[in-house]
């Protein structure tokens, strides 16, 4: 294997690392609950119908990826423990990131 694949590897392997290690030391940003509020309502409007969205004011933001994050927290049942619900879309979005940047090569 040449000496710049094996480069490449290990600067991944140590980005990852990085990255799961410091998730926890993310900050909340200001618009983070509010985001988290977009992908409950559309959500619920998904699957079970509910029409709340249809009537919030921000409702015409991309909710894809928000919904996504509501669909794991449901899925690994994290029952509105907040700290562990912003832990779990840090890592997501970290995770995301990290794809993101495997791709660009």
């Amino acid at each position: 294997m040449a000496r710049h694949k094996i480069i490449l590897i290990l600067f991944f392997v140590l980005f990852l690392a990085l990255g799961v290690s410091l998730f926890k030391d993310y900050g909340a940003s200001w618009d983070e609950g509010w985001q988290r509020e977009l992908g409950s309502l559309t959500f619920d409007y998904v699957v079970n119908g509910d029409q709340r969205i249809l009537h919030y004011v921000d409702r015409a933001y991309g909710p894809f990826f928000e919904v996504v994050l509501v669909a794991l927290e449901k899925g690994f049942h994290l029952n509105d423990n907040i700290r562990a619900i912003f832990l779990m879309r840090h890592l997501f979005t970290f995770l995301l990131f990290y794809l993101g940047v495997i791709f660009f090569l």
